[in-house]
């Protein structure tokens, strides 16, 4: 819970499994190379969500961002209709 920011910043690519289930104080995820195929969970009072290749085609279904004040996914394929107005 004291957990506020996440930097990953991998020099090279790389798989991970991640799970933020827990990290409900979480406000800043800044991911550089990681390769997750299964993300579960991200905290829905994320500020800042920085992903670069995001992997996956969706957020989870579970993310509510309505904190949500910066979103950066370059290079990603992923769909944000769910989650955001056009």
């Amino acid at each position: 819970n004291a957990i506020r920011g996440i930097a990953a910043d991998l020099p090279e690519e790389r798989n991970m499994q991640l799970d933020f289930g827990k990290m409900k104080n979480l406000k800043y995820l800044t991911i550089r190379n990681v390769i997750c195929e299964d993300l579960k969970s991200l905290p829905n009072g994320l500020r800042l969500l920085d992903w670069n290749k995001f992997p996956l085609s969706s957020l989870p279904s579970t993310f509510e961002p309505t904190k949500l004040v910066v979103l950066n996914m370059r290079w990603s394929h992923i769909k944000l209709d769910e989650h955001f107005e056009v």
